[in-house]
């Protein structure tokens, strides 16, 4: 076979690979059509904002502001109907997908041309391109699907397009040389990335310091590194001001302080009060109303369905984030511990198939060669660093994990036997048969639905959240009503109050991850709610301050029980109950 027939076969099983990736995503997509992800309200809240005039909104010290400005660009051209809102962001992040799919692809092909090039560099020319695209899209699929998720409405599946597109970029730079167009497009990559998310910005400047050295001379990348940051910089340095100014100091963001604060040094995740020793005070924290049982408010001054998590670290403004060794080893500790699991990514195949690979090519230059893929593998282990020290979620680790595995699988180099086509085809098969097996520590296509899906058992999808919503409207609680909730109303409420219109503006709150003082230790453990578990004195009082907050209403996700559980109503067959007050 000629290098223009593998070359035209390659871009034919790509093509095949990708159309197959977007089709086992859409049954996954249609079943998840009416949920959504709680974060996310804050993202449409902040993109809705901005288009409404409010500009200055969209600059946020938590959330970034892209995928801010493309979701309300979104709503702001299709302009659906409220029932319709959540499916129709469903659409838009299907493209999203789509994109991913295309920016991996590009990733890819960049990185079998790298290969291709340091072969002829050694001589050698393994005939491995199909094998590592099937091998690589299986990876992608697991990366994309489980690891983030379709029904992922948060900007995690974005951040992982920019990465595959920023190692793209650097591959392609180094392949074919580095010119002033090539490292301005990275530049643009990189700001993308970190409007979307800033833990992407140490990731982004090592694109740029890898893309430099394609440089013949110190000189040329010198030159190279400054234009890929000067357009990287120029494109963010008006957000970096705004935020600056609000904040009343440099800053790029200040999510990194409020998770290390929360998840090495142990603050309180929601509602803290300043009474962690040695973290200092909140400048402006929210008001809490009653003690026993904890009710908050927080109507103020942010907008939004749910002020509190429109940006969380306004409220924790004034906490301080001492490095504590001990802390931060058992942070570090318990997420690295965490990151093993990754290993078992589609039944162990890509981690066996690794180590077939690189035990094969272990010659004299098999090191040097593996050394040569720095460039990418470099910054995609970047783009874990915070995660391990700090805290993670498997939709984080995505386009880092994906570009690790499929590069150190690629950078293995067999020697020139007769059956080196074979032990890659094999490989090949064996990763698309786990990636298809029923059972196994990470069946990924029964993660994804695929066999439900062939056999047409598609279970039915309600919109509960609209119907939660349209329930509460008809109640008499039109759009702008101020509600207020039992429960943590991030997770179980914002959704549906986005729908109805309404905001929430305080909430009878307990907290699952925190011992109450108040509370005899059994008793922690075995009450799932403290308003429900108080005595009707205590409830009324909770409803007496919740009242004085300005709420017309009060929701619950919980089945009311206990005295005064005849005076709550169902809203339709949601699951939710309201409570006038």
């Amino acid at each position: 076979m000629t290098a223009t027939d593998s070359t035209g076969q390659r871009r034919r099983v790509r093509l095949f690979l990708a159309l197959f990736v977007i089709a086992l995503a859409a049954y996954p997509a249609w079943l998840t059509r009416f949920d959504l992800v709680n974060d996310t309200v804050s993202y449409l809240d902040m993109g809705d904002q901005f288009f409404a005039g409010h500009y200055a909104s969209i600059v946020n010290g938590t959330w970034g502001p892209l995928y801010a400005f493309i979701l309300g660009a979104w709503l702001r051209v299709l302009r659906p109907a409220p029932e319709w809102e959540y499916p129709a962001i469903h659409v838009l992040l299907f493209l999203v997908f789509m994109f991913c799919v295309a920016c991996f692809d590009y990733f890819l092909a960049a990185l079998l041309e790298f290969r291709e090039r340091q072969a002829g560099a050694d001589g050698e020319d393994d005939g491995s391109g199909s094998a590592l695209t099937i091998i690589g899209y299986a990876i992608f699929a697991w990366s994309a699907l489980v690891l983030v998720g379709i029904n992922e409405t948060n900007p995690d599946m974005l951040v992982a397009a920019w990465i595959f597109l920023g190692s793209a970029c650097t591959l392609r730079i180094h392949s074919r040389g580095g010119g002033w167009p090539a490292i301005g497009g990275l530049g643009i990559v990189v700001a993308g990335s970190y409007l979307t998310k800033v833990a992407t910005l140490p990731v982004g400047a090592l694109f740029i310091v890898a893309a430099a050295l394609a440089g013949r001379d110190l000189r040329t990348r010198l030159q190279l590194g400054m234009v890929g940051a000067l357009v990287a910089g120029l494109l963010s340095l008006p957000y970096v001001i705004a935020l600056s100014a609000r904040h009343g100091g440099l800053t790029v963001s200040q999510s990194g302080q409020y998770n290390y604060a929360v998840h090495v040094n142990g603050v309180a995740a929601r509602h803290w009060q300043g009474d962690t020793p040695g973290a200092g005070q909140p400048l402006h924290a929210t008001r809490q109303l009653l003690h026993s049982p904890a009710v908050f408010e927080f109507g103020t001054p942010l907008p939004g369905t749910y002020p509190y998590w429109f940006d969380p670290s306004y409220w924790y403004e004034g906490v301080k984030t001492p490095f504590d060794w001990t802390h931060q080893r058992l942070a570090a500790l318990r997420n690295a511990t965490a990151f093993v699991s990754l290993l078992y990514a589609i039944n162990c195949g890509p981690l066996a198939v690794f180590i077939l690979l690189q035990s094969l090519s272990l010659s004299a230059g098999s090191i040097r060669r593996l050394t040569r893929y720095w460039i990418v593998l470099l910054p995609a282990a970047a783009s874990l660093v915070p995660y391990v020290l700090i805290h993670w979620e498997t939709r984080y680790l995505a386009g880092g994990v994906c570009v690790l595995f499929v590069t150190a699988i690629a950078s293995a180099q067999l020697p020139s036997w007769p059956t080196t086509r074979h032990i890659y085809s094999a490989a090949a098969v064996v990763v698309a048969v786990l990636f298809f097996l029923p059972g196994g520590p990470s069946s990924t296509a029964s993660i994804l639905g695929f066999w439900q899906a062939v056999r047409l058992r598609w279970p039915q999808s309600e919109n509960v959240y609209w119907s939660a919503a349209s329930a509460l409207n008809e109640a008499g609680f039109p759009p702008g009503t101020k509600v207020a909730t039992i429960e943590f109303g991030d997770m179980s409420h914002i959704m549906w109050a986005r729908l109805a219109r309404v905001q929430i503006v305080a909430e009878v709150y307990y907290q699952p991850d925190a011992p109450h003082d108040h509370y005899p230790r059994e008793r922690q453990e075995a009450v799932r709610n403290f308003f429900w578990s108080d005595p009707p004195e205590a409830q009324q009082r909770a409803l007496v301050a919740l009242k004085s907050a300005g709420a017309r209403v009060l929701v619950t996700a919980e089945t009311p029980h206990g005295p005064g559980a005849e005076q709550w109503r169902q809203l339709s067959r949601s699951g939710y109950y309201y409570l006038v007050l």
